[in-house]
């Protein structure tokens, strides 16, 4: 008897022991949540470096992006500047008169055999002859003399003369005299008029193959003489800059001839 009593209260002693042990693991349950909360504080401040990586990291991107997209407008720029420097229809503003005068000298040089020369007065006149009988009737004061030629007062003709030759100041000079054995211009003192016997333009055309501003300001044209069936005579690189002719007040030409040379 006093053996099964015994055995009973070690039983009990166990039992609250075991209940004892239940609850101090049930304690201990709660006590992670200190070191959870430590966690996550270590996680948001991992975080916050993160964020502020990757936002460095976009900063970075950003720049790098705006820079390349700088770089990218640039040269776009200096390739349209490019392209259009040597864009054969890229002519500088009001200069489309100018192929006119391409014309004129291209057609002049090519049938007397004779190169640009403003220092020769039989291409002065052979030169301005053509531009004259060419293109004259675009003139508001073109007229027709005796003989149903085309004809200039002299400051028209000063002004066809200055888009021919820059070296010619028709602001301030006279034109120069006619050769005596020059026939295809005359000059009527009476009425101050000049006429012109040159050919028309009838069998030729001409056109611009390219242009290009050169530092100095200046442009040149290739200028390019074809026939009517479009066979190709002859390449002339052509200079002009902005004429300073001012004697007529509706000048037809903005530009005057610097040099032109056959290619």
């Amino acid at each position: 008897m006093k053996k099964q009593l015994l055995i009973a209260a070690i039983a009990g002693m166990c039992a609250a022991g075991v209940l004892a042990g239940c609850e101090k693991t049930d304690n201990g349950g709660k006590t992670p949540l200190k070191n959870t909360s430590g966690v996550k504080e270590i996680t948001t401040a991992a975080d916050a470096t993160e964020s502020a990586k990757e936002s460095s990291e976009t900063d970075e991107t950003d720049t790098a992006q705006s820079e390349s997209q700088t770089e990218q407008a640039e040269t776009a720029e200096e390739i349209t500047a490019e392209s259009e420097k040597n864009d054969p229809s890229s002519l500088p503003g009001e200069s489309g008169s100018m192929i006119e005068v391409g014309h004129a000298l291209a057609l002049f040089s090519a049938e007397a055999g004779m190169a640009y020369d403003y220092n020769n007065s039989e291409f002065f006149w052979g030169a301005l002859s053509y531009l004259m009988s060419g293109y004259g009737m675009q003139s508001p004061a073109a007229g027709a003399d005796a003989e149903g030629n085309l004809a200039l007062s002299t400051d028209y003709v000063k002004e066809f003369a200055a888009a021919l030759f820059s070296e010619y100041d028709g602001n301030n000079s006279q034109l120069p005299e006619l050769q005596g054995s020059f026939s295809v211009v005359s000059y009527d003192a009476e009425n101050d008029m000049y006429s012109s016997k040159a050919p028309g333009f009838g069998t030729t055309k001409v056109k611009s193959d390219g242009c290009q501003k050169n530092d100095d300001g200046t442009y040149t044209i290739t200028i390019v003489l074809l026939t009517d069936a479009d066979e190709e005579v002859g390449r002339w690189e052509m200079t002009i800059k902005n004429s300073t002719f001012n004697g007529t007040g509706h000048p037809l030409f903005n530009y005057t001839v610097v040099s032109f040379v056959k290619e």
